[in-house]
């Protein structure tokens, strides 16, 4: 839809009857879709999405890339998991001397 132009036909038609506008709600999919391109350095920073959202960006001629997709769960990786070991090594208290 993105690259045929017609974002529009992703919203809901329930939605249209409310108080948004074709033109906010084109700029949030495209958001959405900024915020999934594949490449993670394509990716925006929170604070830059917030900026989007509210139009302090203009991202009316910013190109996006296709989104990311996962075709197998299972080739998901969640970042490094590492065992963590519970066993403490015990330190001698040094004993007291009495004089």
């Amino acid at each position: 839809m993105y690259k045929s132009n017609k974002l529009e036909q992703l919203v809901d038609p329930a939605l249209n009857k409310t108080s948004f506008s074709e033109q906010e709600m084109d700029r949030f999919l495209r958001v959405g879709l900024i915020c999934v391109q594949q490449k993670c350095g394509l990716r925006p920073y929170m604070s830059t999405t917030i900026k989007m959202m509210s139009d302090e960006v203009d991202i009316r001629n910013l190109q996006i890339s296709d989104p990311g997709l996962i075709t197998n769960i299972m080739d998901v990786k969640i970042g490094n998991r590492r065992s963590r070991s519970s066993s403490f090594t015990k330190m001698s208290s040094p004993r007291l001397q009495r004089s």
